[in-house]
């Protein structure tokens, strides 16, 4: 969607703005109303930006804000900060019941995990359940988990109640035969049809293994799945055959969907910034201005997960889409920008005359721009009773407000300090002909 929303802009902007001004009849009245705060602007940036020290403050600032940015960048998390559900509010019934069943029983939210065997009826190998209730205890070490099932936890309660009920005999037979007579043991007596299909396959070769947990948050779904790889690794090693699947239920699909996002997102974000710098340098002919035109995008991308980091908003399904909108807009801005001063040098020949004209004119219209977009989501922190609409409104308005302040200080301030060459080319070449010009005449 947001994709067809880019593209649709080429055709509104470059023709149906066109179109419609050609058919509206002419505006009577000429007269710029607003005329007040492109002066207010001019001068706060002849003051400020325009100047060479107070363009390397905004630049040494730049630099401050990120470097104290980087520190809450680490904070981040691949998928959700909180327990419940990120959708809904902290107070919805839905989240109160949630952590109420946690705090009252084993947990809400279930791992699956696969344990699987060449052969059919490998499940019932002793090794093979000796090595599922193996990796049921190492899952048991880390202390959120509220508790665990499994075909072997069966299979030592029935054989224990064919004895008597006697404790002693609550354990796991020590042959095949054995095993699977307990198995069928419990399914014939069981009321409900079918009642080792939880626990294993008809074909008696594959077993599931349920651990509950009380959230889904990304610091617990990294320790789980750190901790179910390294006893993954140890039951393989230890029984020939069997294999250890990762894994289904809520947690399952969320690491999924947590990992999915980290690769996607360490590759689209970059590639969005090395698309951006090839575009720009191509089109200006200077991989100054390809930089020129990544900075502010850079920065603004940097204090949007630093706001991230110290506000708990995790990556998720939810927010990536909104942090690649903020992205898109912020390349945008800083063209507006740079094209302005390109021209205003051409007219002007002096860059503090152009940065000034450029952020009286392109600085109004980036501003109501930003303004106007900021406009059409913030009504949604306040009246939205959902918690993902508010956070996104939230987010996207930062990024709004970021993109276009970064966009109107640091282009500008990087212009008037370095005087980069695409945009100063014919005022140098001017200025190095007229230097041969005296030269000549000396001579």
């Amino acid at each position: 969607a947001a994709g067809f929303w880019g593209f649709s802009v080429i055709f509104t902007v470059h023709f149906m703005v066109p179109l419609a001004l050609t058919i509206l009849p002419q505006p009577k009245n000429t007269k710029n109303e607003n005329q007040g705060i492109r002066d207010a602007l001019g001068s706060i940036t002849s003051k400020t930006v325009a100047r060479f020290n107070g363009a390397l403050t905004v630049l040494i600032a730049t630099v401050a804000f990120s470097a104290a940015g980087l520190y809450y960048v680490k904070d981040v998390q691949m998928g959700e900060s909180e327990p419940g559900s990120p959708i809904l509010n902290r107070d919805h019934d839905y989240n109160l019941g949630t952590k109420a069943i946690n705090d009252l029983f084993p947990g809400s939210e279930e791992l699956h995990v696969l344990a699987r065997t060449a052969e059919k009826g490998g499940i019932k190998r002793p090794e093979v359940m000796a090595a599922i209730e193996k990796f049921q205890a190492h899952m048991l070490s880390d202390p959120e988990l509220g508790g665990t099932k499994a075909i072997p936890g069966v299979v030592r309660v029935v054989n224990r109640l064919l004895h008597n009920d006697d404790p002693r005999w609550a354990q796991l037979p020590d042959n095949e035969a054995e095993v699977g007579g307990l198995m069928f043991a419990y399914q014939v007596s069981s009321p409900i049809p079918g009642a080792l299909k939880e626990f294993v396959t008809p074909d008696e070769n594959e077993a599931n293994m349920v651990f509950y947990y009380k959230d889904h948050k990304a610091s617990t779904i990294n320790r789980i799945v750190a901790l179910a790889e390294e006893g993954k690794r140890i039951a393989e090693a230890e029984v020939p055959g069997l294999t250890i699947e990762l894994g289904g239920g809520i947690i399952g699909v969320t690491a999924a969907a947590n990992q999915a996002l980290h690769t996607d997102h360490m590759i689209i974000i970059p590639a969005v910034m090395i698309m951006a710098f090839t575009l720009v340098m191509v089109y200006y002919r200077s991989v100054h201005a390809g930089w020129l035109m990544i900075m502010p995008m850079l920065f603004a991308t940097l204090m949007t997960y630093a706001y991230m980091g110290a506000f708990g908003i995790g990556i998720s399904v939810n927010t990536v889409p909104v942090i690649a909108v903020g992205v898109g807009v912020g390349i945008d801005y800083a063209v507006y920008f740079m094209d302005r001063i390109r021209e205003e040098m051409h007219v002007v020949k002096n860059i503090k005359q152009a940065v000034i004209n450029a952020v009286a004119s392109t600085g109004y219209a980036v501003s109501f721009t930003a303004a106007t977009l900021i406009a059409g989501v913030v009504l949604w922190i306040f009246m939205s009773d959902l918690r993902f609409q508010s956070d996104a409104a939230v987010l996207l308005s930062f990024m709004l407000i970021v993109n276009a302040i970064a966009a109107m200080l640091i282009v500008p301030a990087w212009c008037v300090v370095f005087k980069p060459r695409f945009v100063m080319g014919e005022v140098r070449q001017e200025k190095a002909q007229a230097a041969d010009l005296k030269l000549a005449k000396a001579a």
